[in-house]
């Protein structure tokens, strides 16, 4: 598909990172998988130039890994990679929501709750593990939009990228009660936001964070 069909209002170099991106959270170019110049502007129907920033975008973000005079891969994680990213993100994310609850507006909380109740109506069932990906990512990015600091927001996105293929892997090995449990998470959070209870809402998502570190080290094989 050529570039140009991304709409006029995008530069070519910020559609192609917008594919991959998406092709790269979805699950569709796994950890790993080599991102070759040559092949993506073929792909792409683009010049090496906007295929170069597009991926220099995505390092930024913690999606793709660019060693020079070598290429570009997918960013992967081992499993000591994985758990200074989540001890990292044990630090950032409850301190970043505890931040992010003064400012969210009542349209924002309106929509967390909504979310919320979506991924309880979906676990109900044959959980579809996209689904409940795209739900949670939007979840739990929802709960940051407070946030009166861009750098800090990039930080929580760039960590939620990095850990994106990892909870697929594990979403997909959880039974419906481990689900349950999670959702429970979700919910005991819903409530904090709501009464404004910022101390217990950064309890309560360290205690989330804390449950993934867990199951993850206990299934060493997600982490390949």
């Amino acid at each position: 598909m050529a570039a140009a069909s991304g709409g006029a209002d995008e530069s070519t170099a910020t559609w192609i990172s917008n594919q991959l991106r998406e092709s790269i959270i979805s699950g569709e170019l796994e950890p790993g998988s080599r991102l070759r110049q040559q092949g993506l502007a073929r792909q792409y129907e683009a010049s090496r130039m906007p295929i170069r920033e597009a991926l220099q975008r995505l390092e930024s973000e913690g999606l793709v890994s660019v060693v020079a005079h070598s290429g570009a891969w997918v960013a992967s994680l081992d499993m000591d990679e994985f758990r200074k990213t989540y001890q990292l993100r044990n630090v950032i994310e409850p301190f970043a929501l505890e931040q992010s609850i003064p400012g969210l507006t009542p349209q924002d909380k309106d929509l967390i709750q909504d979310l919320c109740i979506e991924i309880g109506a979906l676990i109900q069932g044959q959980v579809d593990v996209q689904e409940f990906l795209r739900l949670d990512r939007e979840f739990h990015l929802a709960t940051y939009v407070g946030l009166d600091h861009e750098h800090l927001e990039s930080i929580v996105r760039r960590l939620w990228n990095t850990t994106q293929p990892y909870r697929r892997a594990l979403v997909s090995t959880l039974s419906t009660d481990q689900l349950v449990a999670t959702h429970k998470d979700h919910e005991q959070i819903v409530d904090a936001i709501m009464r404004q209870d910022v101390r217990s809402a950064g309890k309560l998502m360290w205690v989330h964070i804390q449950r993934t570190i867990y199951r993850i080290e206990n299934r060493p094989e997600i982490l390949g």
